[in-house]
């Protein structure tokens, strides 16, 4: 049916498609930066023991350090062999790099894990040498 000028508007209207728009900007702002993330990213695993809350804590922490300096990787933090403190490279190609192997390492058990500083700057050679 036709709507006369006399019937009065819906109420809603206006703020269901502003809501539209917005969601739509939203969406493309989302799917603009996902682009942006897939030509740059890569991932960082870390395998970190669970049996142990030092272990945990550590992976934690290392993984929060490795977000800020790299925003656009995918950092893991997976359940990993007991004694474990591991940190690898996952680039775009598909082939791995070892970080930083703990597993081996200690006693004393601080040697198995790295100065956060060291890994962020191996990580860069890395990539640098992808390129």
């Amino acid at each position: 049916q036709e709507r006369s000028s006399t019937m009065p508007k819906r109420k809603g209207t206006a703020t269901t498609t502003a809501s539209k728009k917005k969601k739509e900007e939203t969406e493309r702002e989302g799917k603009e930066e996902n682009e942006a993330r897939s030509n740059e990213s890569f991932s960082i695993d870390l395998e970190s023991a669970q049996t142990c809350s030092t272990y945990t804590g550590k992976a934690k922490k290392l993984s929060a350090d490795l977000l800020k300096a790299f925003p656009n990787a995918d950092v893991k933090v997976r359940k990993g062999r007991r004694n474990a403190f591991n940190v690898g490279l996952g680039l775009k190609d598909g082939s791995k790099v070892e970080i930083w192997d703990g597993f081996g390492k200690g006693p004393p058990r601080a040697l198995k894990w790295p100065d956060h500083s060291e890994i962020i700057d191996n990580i860069e050679k890395a990539l640098k040498s992808e390129e």
